[in-house]
């Protein structure tokens, strides 16, 4: 349990313990040498009432609290390590500190990518995915992972997408006349020449061009119509694979998703109920013995 998470969760307090906790995660660590006594002074909150919120965040009472209290504190701090992202692991380390590291770096990428995306820039790319008659999937390598992932995850809800992932087949592009198009570029480092490529092409036929990439320069930001940066200091070759790179890839396309899903939330729900619907309908899952 992570006491910070449930501390969040304000709608199970009342506006009493709402105080209490506000003074909590204020003065978190204060809070650890304090008796009740003197929290229930400090938070204006009588001690039955801290008792009460200890209860709701799942501690058996103040002393309990206190405990769960440290070791969150002592959690979030160990997160703040920062993990070289091309080789991640050394040769003496054990599987917990291996596991353990490899959680820190996906955190870390995380965190970074939070505060370098532009949210006007992924408001607006889901606006012109959402508008599109037809939408093109591209990457290549890891990059390629994370657009199939979004090909599926599009292609769930009934949008129509089409993902380039064989070899010839992205050289039979052309506009339809009449049709709104967007392309969805995915390229970590874009420097490849087969993007450069893509890229001129679909300029050349009038496509919306929506670009992912760790690339804050280059000719690519120019051709493309919407570029969301995604800050990364994975080397291009000289690492052992994309662990970073793909985890803030894979966020930020979630987050596209969603804002697309958000613009027909109703009418998506109801086709996730239709789908599971089917699903259970077609027996297709072996049933558990």
């Amino acid at each position: 349990m992570n006491l910070l998470i449930e501390l969040n969760r304000f709608e199970q307090f009342t506006p009493a313990e709402r105080e209490v906790v506000e003074y909590i995660k204020q003065n978190p660590k204060d809070v650890l040498n304090m008796s009740i006594e003197r929290l229930s002074s400090e938070s204006y909150a009588s001690p039955s009432t801290i008792v009460r919120m200890c209860r709701k965040v799942r501690t058996k009472g103040y002393a309990d609290f206190k405990i769960q209290l440290a070791k969150s504190l002592e959690s979030q701090m160990n997160l703040n390590v920062e993990v070289e992202e091309n080789i991640p692991i050394k040769r003496e380390m054990s599987t917990s500190e291996m596991m353990l590291n490899i959680l820190h770096l996906h955190h870390q990428a995380l965190i970074q990518t939070i505060n370098t995306v532009d949210e006007k820039v992924l408001e607006n790319a889901a606006d012109a995915i959402h508008k599109a008659d037809v939408i093109s999937v591209f990457g290549i390598g890891n990059s390629l992972v994370v657009a199939e992932e979004l090909h599926y995850k599009m292609r769930v809800l009934g949008i129509p997408v089409v993902s380039h992932a064989l070899l010839g087949f992205d050289t039979m592009l052309s506009k339809r006349k009449g049709m709104k198009q967007v392309a969805i570029v995915i390229s970590v480092f874009g420097k490849s020449i087969k993007v450069r490529n893509w890229m001129k092409f679909l300029k050349s036929e009038g496509y919306t061009i929506i670009y992912i990439t760790c690339n804050r320069t280059g000719i690519m930001r120019k051709l493309a119509d919407h570029t969301i940066v995604i800050d990364n200091k994975e080397e291009r070759t000289l690492k052992m694979g994309a662990f970073a790179s793909r985890t803030a890839m894979m966020y930020v396309t979630d987050c596209l998703y969603l804002k697309v899903f958000q613009k027909d939330y109703d009418a998506n729900i109801a086709k996730l109920h239709i789908m599971a619907k089917r699903t259970k309908e077609t027996d297709e899952y072996l049933k558990m013995e």
